[in-house]
């Protein structure tokens, strides 16, 4: 968000804010797309309800999906060369979590550019955005904008949005967790390779209120499973934005510049991410999610979704 003021002002972005989802995707646009056109796909658990400008909004189901030369395929082939002047926007319903990964497949196997747009079950779908303003004038050579712009690869921030609430998944505590578990086995089996593996593939380690399966975590993977046990923290936005709230407080020792906020939102948990990124984005950083089933685990590393700012 920071790049948003330095363009357009502060006045431009709280009026988006103040728009909501109507509002910040209509920015995304802008930013993010170059100024095309927006595509939205309203994504449900068993199919898609597209809103395309040029043509009448219409349903895809998933079943349909399944057979050569369905009308998903002539819209992906439709859309594939129009990508120039087109872009999508997935809006995720909460009970989309693994149909909406089909889906994002689908498009960058097209090289189709998406931004993603989590909507609460009863939430209204946005408009499609039309008469979009001229795309602004280039960067000079040396200009703040465009130095900008090299800026180094982000790491992720990661949270999960479970039961209305917030927590914090720390991949540098996981790391350090199980290196000292791992450090504490070896000594234990005296150094023994064979033990040690044995004893690897029965271990589970704790780790802020996550259960980490130890033995896969030696492949470079990570599996977490919640520990319902534990209370998450709230996000009521009048106190986060005043910066007095733990979830402020935890941004606040963070870079926007070298770091992003990615959010695991649960089906119960779209308003509390909603809350949350109200904040990140008044600290400056750029956000993006990941949906979830109910119970699904959450997987870092190999063999993990990887994500991207958006």
């Amino acid at each position: 968000m920071h790049k948003w003021k330095q363009c357009y002002g502060w006045s431009v972005l709280r009026a988006a804010m103040a728009l909501g989802t109507w509002g910040i995707l209509m920015l995304c646009g802008w930013e993010a797309s170059a100024w095309r056109e927006a595509v939205y796909v309203e994504v449900n658990s068993d199919g898609m309800r597209i809103y395309e400008p040029d043509f009448r909004p219409f349903t895809v189901k998933d079943e349909e999906m399944r057979f050569p030369g369905n009308e998903f395929e002539k819209f992906l082939d439709w859309l594939e060369v129009r990508r120039d002047s087109r872009f999508v926007v997935l809006l995720l319903r909460p009970d989309s979590a693994l149909f909406q990964r089909r889906l994002r497949t689908c498009f960058a196997q097209r090289s189709i550019d998406m931004v993603f747009e989590p909507l609460e079950v009863d939430e209204e779908v946005p408009l499609p955005v039309r008469n979009l303003p001229k795309e602004p004038e280039p960067a000079k050579p040396g200009s703040a904008a465009e130095e900008e712009e090299v800026e180094e690869e982000k790491r992720p921030l990661l949270f999960e949005c479970r039961d209305n609430k917030i927590f914090r998944v720390d991949r540098d505590k996981i790391d350090q967790a199980c290196e000292e578990r791992a450090a504490k086995i070896f000594k234990d089996v005296n150094g023994d390779e064979n033990e040690f593996l044995k004893v690897a593939a029965t271990t589970v380690v704790e780790v802020d209120g996550y259960r980490v399966d130890f033995g896969l975590s030696m492949t470079g993977s990570y599996l977490l499973m919640p520990n319902d046990s534990f209370q998450g923290d709230e996000v009521e936005t009048s106190e986060e934005e005043a910066g007095s709230g733990w979830f402020a407080e935890e941004l606040a020792r963070h870079d926007p510049k070298r770091e992003f906020v990615c959010f695991f939102i649960r089906p119960n948990s779209v308003g509390a991410c909603k809350r949350a990124r109200k904040v990140a984005w008044s600290q400056g950083f750029s956000v993006t999610y990941e949906l979830m089933t109910v119970r699904e685990p959450i997987k870092l590393g190999v063999g993990g979704r990887h994500v991207d700012s958006q």
